[in-house]
C-alpha cells in the first residue's frame, strides 16, 4: 500500500494528498461505523493522525472528503473557508481581523504599491495584503495572498518577518458608517529578481513600483504603508 492517500474530490487541487501521520480527524460517521469510541482510536483505525490542511480549489463550506484505504472511510478535516458578507460584517464590527501585508521589492529595492478602490484606505496606495481565513495556516495564507495579488508562487520561507502592526480605520468595506475596521497585521518582506506582470484586480485601479524616498514623500500613500519604510 502506498504511504500517500489521494483525496478524490473535485473541490481540492489536483495532486494534493494526505500523508499518514500528518492526516485528518475522523468524523463521527466513521467512529460509529467502525465501532470505536473516541477520536484517537478512530485515527488509529484510519491510519491517520490529526492536523493536516489541504487547500481547496475555491472557498467552500464543505469539510467532508472520502479517502480510500482498502475501503472507503469518511473523515472530517478543517479547511479554510470564506465567509459571506453578512457574517464577515459582524466580525469586522465586533472583532479585529488578523491579516498579512507583503512588502514586495524588486532588484532595485523599489516596492510594489496598489491604488485601492475600496475601503478602508480607498484612494490611497497600499502594499499587497489580505485577511487570514478561519482555519488557514499563516504560511498557507501568505502563499494564497501572494498568488492572488501578484500571480506568483513563493513560500513563507522566502520572506523576512518585519513584525506585528496595528491598523485602525474609521471606515469599512461595507460602507456602514456605524463602525470602523481594526487589523492586527503580520508584515513580511520578499525580494524579487524581476518584476512580475501584475493583473489589476477589482480592488485596485493602478499599481506602481516606488522608491522608499518617493513612498515617504507621496501624499497618496497611506500612513500605514509608510510605516513599513521608516
Amino acid at each position: 500500500m502506498s504511504d500517500r492517500l489521494t483525496v478524490s474530490t473535485s473541490n481540492w487541487l489536483p495532486g494534493r494528498s494526505i500523508v499518514p501521520g500528518k492526516g485528518v480527524e475522523p468524523s463521527h460517521e466513521h467512529r460509529r461505523s467502525a465501532g470505536v469510541k473516541n477520536q484517537k482510536e478512530a485515527a488509529g483505525q484510519c491510519n491517520l493522525a490529526w492536523g493536516a490542511t489541504l487547500l481547496p480549489r475555491k472557498a467552500t463550506p464543505a469539510v467532508k472528503v472520502e479517502i480510500t484505504i482498502g475501503r472507503p472511510y469518511h473523515c472530517c478535516m478543517i479547511v479554510p473557508t470564506l465567509l459571506d458578507d453578512g457574517d464577515f460584517a459582524q466580525i469586522v464590527r465586533h472583532a479585529p481581523l488578523v491579516s498579512i501585508d507583503i512588502i514586495v521589492r524588486d532588484s532595485q529595492k523599489h516596492a510594489l504599491l496598489g491604488l485601492r478602490t475600496n475601503e478602508p484606505a480607498r484612494g490611497e496606495y497600499f502594499v499587497p495584503g489580505g485577511v487570514i481565513r478561519k482555519n488557514e495556516k499563516i504560511r498557507d495564507a501568505f502563499a494564497r495572498i501572494l498568488e492572488a495579488e501578484l500571480g506568483i508562487r513563493l513560500s513563507l520561507d522566502n520572506a523576512t518577518f518585519m513584525g506585528v502592526f496595528e491598523h485602525f480605520y474609521e471606515t469599512n468595506r461595507f460602507g456602514n458608517p456605524d463602525y470602523g475596521t481594526h487589523y492586527v497585521v503580520l508584515a513580511y518582506e520578499i525580494a524579487l529578481n524581476q518584476r512580475p506582470l501584475i493583473e489589476i484586480d477589482s480592488q485596485h485601479s493602478n499599481v506602481r513600483w516606488m522608491a522608499e524616498a518617493d513612498i515617504l514623500a507621496a501624499e497618496n500613500v497611506h500612513p500605514n504603508t509608510k510605516a513599513y519604510f521608516r
